[in-house]
């Protein structure tokens, strides 16, 4: 499959490449929690479609050893229930924070 990722220009961004442009479902999910991603977050592509960049398509792991753990349960045992509340409640630690 070729890269279908989708790039915007936003030279200002702070992790833009030396052509100024960024990931746009990076900005999608930036967007959505107020705030740059670590340099270890991952976005993750819910339906593997890396240009389907809508937020309800995108989820946020911490780090890349939970994106790839994610990966494999869903590889081994498909979308089951545990998978499912994950994907329902994966933005629940970002939107029920105090005071937003």
């Amino acid at each position: 499959m070729k890269n279908k990722y989708i790039q915007v220009h936003c030279p200002y961004h702070p992790y833009a490449d030396k052509k100024g442009y960024v990931y746009e479902h990076k900005l999608v999910v930036e967007k959505k929690i107020k705030r740059f991603l670590l340099k270890t977050e991952v976005v993750h592509h819910i339906d593997k479609d890396p240009s389907n960049n809508n937020i309800d398509n995108l989820m946020l792991f911490k780090n890349n050893s939970e994106h790839i753990k994610f990966h494999r349960k869903m590889d081994q045992f498909g979308i089951t229930n545990p998978i499912k509340r994950q994907i329902e409640n994966r933005w629940n630690e970002y939107t029920n924070i105090k005071g937003k």
